[in-house]
């Protein structure tokens, strides 16, 4: 009925040519004259796909199984939307599913006769196909082609003065933190050939840390940012999507201009730079990330998250996981193990699999392994 109702309306809108008398209110958007019937049929269809979503999680995942909505968590808040009178905060209902095997189980509902998944970062495979309520018939771990004498990984604890690179919350908006961080890259820029990448658990993070860097002394002399520059030219990554393949080009640009030293390329975990780019031969030899990208633990997603998985290990067998799903700590703490070997992984891409004797790379892990 909803779809129909959004049809007519359209319809209705072409073939009489009105401009005036609808309105619709949604999510602080309100349309006005001839666009009112679209926000009309706009505002019907969200309703007919939420309605549809929500419905439908109260049916079974399996014969006799529990209501997929025990996957689902209700949460109002406000969120910023395009209204008439320009950018408003309006009350957003958000209906989320926590548990992926919901949309895999309707996949295999379809009659899909095989499922590939391939990743560098699934492992460990028995949580991850609890995870998605899938049992793999069929799985496949390969040892690594880059033999141990070609990479060294290490952990920095502490900087050059003994400061201590604890990237938790309480720590990393210390000014001797974030000194000494600087340092200890300062280091690494003038220790590794051609490309650096460096991480940072998020956005905030560097930018915080780089405008520190880029501060004079109080003592005088150069800054960090400064002295990073006598040997790397640098590079950040934007936060906007647009700005990103611009960043990439002038990366390889400067990694190939014979009068740099190299280019460190600043990123964050999670972000553009550590996923799915290819940092080949001299564009990578060596990776730093300066802190375990846990995810806020007061963000709504992730503690409805937990809740979620708490709750279905606790339920055993009847459960949605069926008992052998992970828990909300272990789920948390894979999140930001996985996202980590994804930035480290940038390094592992070169185009011989590292077998030549002179051909190398390096990855470091700087802080205190800790949550906040």
């Amino acid at each position: 009925m909803l779809k129909q109702a959004s049809q007519v309306l359209c319809d209705e809108e072409l073939a009489n040519g009105r401009t005036g008398g609808a309105k619709m209110a949604s999510s602080g958007w309100v349309g006005r004259g001839g666009a009112g019937a679209y926000a009309c049929a706009d505002c019907l269809d969200a309703l007919l796909e939420a309605l549809t979503a929500a419905f439908a999680s109260r049916e079974p995942l399996w014969r006799d199984g529990p209501p997929a909505s025990r996957g689902y968590r209700l949460f109002v808040h406000k969120e910023r939307v395009q209204s008439y009178n320009g950018l408003v905060e309006a009350p957003t209902l958000s209906y989320w599913c926590f548990v992926p095997g919901v949309a895999l189980h309707r996949l295999l509902a379809r009659r899909v006769r095989s499922l590939l998944l391939t990743s560098g970062t699934l492992s460990p495979l028995d949580s991850f196909a609890a995870e998605l309520q899938l049992g793999f018939k069929h799985t496949l771990e390969n040892p690594h082609i880059v033999e141990q004498h070609q990479v060294w990984v290490g952990v920095v604890p502490s900087g050059p003065t003994g400061a201590s690179l604890n990237s938790s919350y309480a720590s990393r908006s210390t000014q001797r933190y974030r000194d000494d961080l600087g340092n200890a890259l300062v280091n690494f820029a003038r220790a590794v050939p051609d490309g650096l990448l460096v991480f940072f658990p998020a956005y905030s993070v560097m930018t915080s840390c780089l405008e520190h860097w880029k501060a004079p002394p109080a003592l005088g002399g150069a800054s960090v940012w400064e002295r990073i520059c006598r040997y790397k030219a640098p590079v950040v990554e934007p936060r906007e999507a647009a700005s990103f393949p611009a960043a990439i080009l002038d990366y390889k640009a400067k990694l190939d201009d014979p009068a740099l030293g190299g280019a460190v390329f600043f990123a964050v975990c999670r972000g553009k730079v550590s996923e799915g780019i290819d940092f080949s031969d001299r564009a990578g030899r060596g990776v730093v990330v300066t802190g375990i990208p846990f995810s806020a633990t007061h963000d709504p997603a992730v503690r409805l998250q937990r809740q979620v998985l708490d709750d279905e290990l606790r339920s055993g067998p009847s459960g949605l996981t069926r008992g052998k799903g992970v828990s909300g700590e272990q789920w948390y703490v894979q999140q930001a193990a996985r996202a980590v070997n994804q930035a480290m992984g940038r390094i592992i891409r070169h185009r011989w699999g590292l077998r030549g004797e002179g051909d190398g790379c390096a990855g470091a892990h700087g802080g205190v392994r800790t949550a906040w």
